[in-house]
């Protein structure tokens, strides 16, 4: 598979930044800007059922191991620049849009 775990960690934060709702609209971007296609993207581009699979079976070790490093960093740095932040927490970014789904249904 030419999708490296390293370009399936890049799309996710795209997927973030972009605020995209489906692996669609991600893909799609990734075939069509340029700037994805040099940098987030293989060179060959991502097929649709590649990509799925790879979201689906693999990364999952690779990803904890991202979040404990930058759960490290940012517990070394924010509580002493930013006391005033608070406590520090982790959300999956779909329970922001679950919430606004609950609240506008309530």
């Amino acid at each position: 598979m030419k999708l490296t775990f390293e370009h399936q960690l890049k799309s996710l934060v795209g997927l973030y930044l972009k605020e995209y709702d489906s692996t669609w609209h991600l893909l799609q971007f990734l075939e069509e800007d340029d700037y994805a296609r040099e940098f987030i993207a293989p060179a060959d581009g991502i097929k649709r059922s590649s990509y799925c699979e790879a979201i689906n079976t693999r990364g999952l070790e690779q990803l904890i191991y991202v979040y404990e490093k930058l759960h490290e960093q940012t517990t070394r740095t924010l509580p002493l620049e930013y006391p005033e932040l608070g406590d520090l927490v982790a959300i999956d970014g779909s329970l922001i849009n679950a919430v606004l789904s609950m609240t506008s249904a309530d």
